[in-house]
């Protein structure tokens, strides 16, 4: 039998903005995603708000059960790009919606992209700006989540990013405060603003070839920015180790690119951004992602969050050697999702093993909370994302449920597990280097109040159930008051429109509600909620 101990010391408080998403124009996120253009779309209940008339119902009901947690601090939300960001001038998206102009999406419309269609769509629909800044910001606002803006840096300027911050915080009574009091009278006071995306990497828009004419021309920014708002934080652009090992595609410098830059923009940043997608394989670009629907594909998508570990720690360090061990300098993780293929960008859906694979990344940043207080799962919804829309309603896939258990059931109080377990070994897959990994992987959380705990365990078994004895220090025996299971006989179960509840939490009766031991289906997420009964 496995064993779970739980200690009772706090180790440190989970930030809740690792809880963080991420939206951009990109296929079908914003364009019929969050904003409702067709007809058809719009034939559904729509928020009854004047500046959000056009954000369906029901979608915005599960965003906000995705995001939100009452008596919590905020998480946030990313906008408007990703590599959309940097082609993006924020004045076309405020005034009457009827004078905004058409743009036509030029990153996500040219290169390979242009060859990209599925029934769902095309990359890079135009866009008519409709969703802009006040939108966005007002989105935020009704789900009770954190704005953080991305600056156009790849064809904007230092003056057109430091604008957006005087018309975003600014009083009424300068000018582009003045603008935005004629639709929202107070500041928005947005904290954080993101300063290019990906700017080491030749598809991106003002690519950098070196890290330094990046650090010169940030700083332009940073200082015209900050003359705005003193008070916002900002996020420079870094590379993850993928970048680090180099490729025509990448920066001169992609290997010391993070020490160089925090050297040279140092008293301007506050968080260094690093991306990472699993499992970067060649065979995204093929015709078809069922390649990943295998049991070799799922032992290593279930093995990856220890390389994730070791991303955030490679971005720790740069900044510790770069900056000294007592900065305050962060690392921001605003984007991280599994992307199998290429289509995704359009539409995709997620499985069981999806979810699973998120719980377990949820269970690293709270692991890593103190280092890395910002996480943005990409993307939110359709493409990459955890809700998929359609014309009759919204399906939420497993990670979805995933994610909004670990959000909703985790306490601020993060606490050290051991677990005595079997492990297994996994091949390589992708980007994904072979692995030994132990079969349950286990993250606990525990209330301010001190008189709750929660248990969230991964069994990554993908043929059987575990049974595992539970020890939390300091209590008698834990009793259990409420015990939650994301599970299916099949692995690779997903839901559709067609069935939209096939894969869903499902609460489980314990008879004896002093739980000293539990078995754990196999391939399945299970919460468990303890009374802490302390000695």
């Amino acid at each position: 039998m496995a064993k779970i101990k739980v200690y009772s010391e706090i180790q440190h408080e989970i930030d809740s903005k690792i809880y963080g998403h991420f939206i951009e124009e990109l296929g079908e996120c914003i364009h019929d995603g969050i904003w409702a253009y067709s007809d058809k779309i719009k034939r559904l209940p729509m928020l009854d708000d004047e500046h959000l008339d056009h954000v369906r119902k029901d979608l915005f009901e599960a965003v906000r059960a995705l995001v939100h947690k009452d008596g919590e601090d905020k998480t946030v939300l990313r906008w408007p790009g990703g590599c959309f960001s940097d082609h993006y001038h924020w004045q076309d998206g405020i005034g009457p919606r009827n004078q905004r102009p058409v743009r036509e999406n030029v990153h996500w419309k040219s290169g390979i992209f242009r060859f990209i269609k599925s029934a769902d769509g095309v990359p890079g629909p135009d866009y008519n700006n409709h969703f802009g800044t006040n939108e966005f910001l007002m989105f935020c606002e009704k789900a009770g989540v954190e704005p953080y803006i991305n600056i156009n840096y790849g064809s904007g300027t230092p003056e057109e990013a430091a604008d957006w911050v005087e018309y975003v915080n600014g009083s009424a009574d300068t000018k582009w405060g003045g603008e935005r009091a004629k639709v929202h009278p107070e500041p928005y006071g947005v904290k954080y603003w993101g300063i290019a995306n990906e700017i080491w990497a030749r598809w991106e828009k003002g690519h950098e070839r070196w890290s330094s004419d990046y650090a010169r021309r940030y700083l332009r920014f940073a200082k015209a920015m900050k003359e705005r708002d003193p008070s916002i934080q900002l996020v420079a652009c870094g590379t993850s180790k993928a970048e680090k090992e180099g490729g025509t595609l990448f920066a001169e410098d992609a290997k010391t690119w993070n020490r160089t830059l925090l050297k040279e923009i140092e008293g301007y940043v506050d968080f260094l951004s690093i991306h990472t997608y699993i499992p970067r394989s060649r065979f995204m670009w093929g015709s078809s992602e069922k390649y990943a629907r295998k049991e070799k594909a799922a032992r290593a998508i279930l093995a990856s969050p220890a390389m994730l570990k070791d991303e955030l720690n490679s971005a720790w360090q740069d900044i510790v050697e770069s900056l000294g061990k007592d900065t305050s300098v962060r690392v921001c993780f605003d984007e991280w999702n599994l992307w199998y293929h290429v289509k995704q960008v359009i539409k995709a859906n997620y499985a069981l093993v999806d979810g699973i694979w998120v719980a377990s990344v949820l269970h690293v940043l709270q692991e890593f909370s103190p280092v890395a207080p910002i996480a943005n799962l990409a993307q939110m919804v359709n493409v990459l994302g955890l809700i998929r829309t359609d014309d009759h309603g919204i399906v939420k896939t497993p990670s979805y449920y995933a994610f909004q258990l670990l959000r909703q059931h985790s306490h601020p109080g993060y606490l050290k597990t051991e677990v005595e377990c079997e492990s297994y070994e996994s091949g390589k897959f992708g980007y994904i280097k072979p692995l030994k990994t132990p079969f349950l992987d286990c993250g606990a959380t525990v209330s301010k109040d001190g008189k709750n705990i929660t248990l969230s365990v991964v069994n990554k078994h993908l043929e059987k159930s575990i049974t595992s004895s539970i020890e939390i220090e300091g209590s008698s025996q834990p009793v259990v008051e409420e015990v939650i299971e994301l599970s299916h006989n099949d692995l690779f179960a997903f839901n559709t429109p067609e069935n939209r509840n096939n894969v869903i939490p499902t609460h489980i009766a314990i008879e004896n509600k002093q739980l000293d031991k539990f078995e754990f289906p196999p391939h399945s997420l299970t919460i468990l909620k303890f009374i802490y009964d302390q000695r």
